[in-house]
């Protein structure tokens, strides 16, 4: 498993950035969310998605809104170009995640979903996933775990209710936590 943190301390590609984070405990949400405003990276990091449409979901001048629910099996991050318009929403599917030294982090179990800006869903890393069971760096009750909930956040995603709640809860925290950095 591989170890995040929200402050991109541990990002491969992420060489200076902003960061801050609220607990929150409100009826509509129980976690914590952090906001990462980058502002300089190694290399832009530039997608093809399965439609053929390029997006760009890193450099300078973005920010990412990290969204990490207690108690579930995934953490969201919110991908923002440097005009705040959304780029994708990137699912982590995850073992736990915590809080260490006022740092938010996640332990990654490499299945990933990402709903883009034009609401396509792709799944991501599933040999990843495959090749962590083998090398036994997951149990196979982990993987298990993986599996359904990345079948979950499928199904919440089919629905077009539930997409617009996402980039809603998401904006609304980019606006209230990106006023801090």
């Amino acid at each position: 498993m591989i170890r995040k943190f929200a402050d991109a301390s541990n990002h491969k590609n992420i060489t200076d950035c902003k960061f801050t984070y609220e607990v929150v405990d409100t009826e509509e949400f129980k976690g914590s969310i952090s906001v990462i405003k980058i502002k300089s990276v190694k290399k832009d990091w530039i997608l093809k998605r399965n439609t053929g449409t390029i997006d760009c979901i890193l450099a300078p001048n973005y920010t990412w809104v990290q969204i990490y629910p207690d108690n579930k099996n995934f953490a969201i991050t919110a991908m923002y170009n440097e005009k705040k318009e959304p780029m994708e929403w990137y699912f982590d599917i995850i073992k736990s995640s915590g809080i260490i030294n006022n740092v938010p982090y996640i332990d990654d179990m490499y299945l990933d979903v990402v709903l883009t800006h034009e609401n396509q869903i792709e799944i991501l890393d599933e040999d990843e996933l495959e090749q962590a069971l083998d090398e036994k760096d997951i149990t196979i009750q982990d993987y298990n775990i993986a599996k359904k909930t990345c079948n979950d956040i499928l199904e919440y995603l089919k629905y077009d209710e539930n997409k617009l709640k996402l980039k809603n809860f998401s904006a609304k925290y980019l606006d209230i936590l990106g006023r801090n950095i």
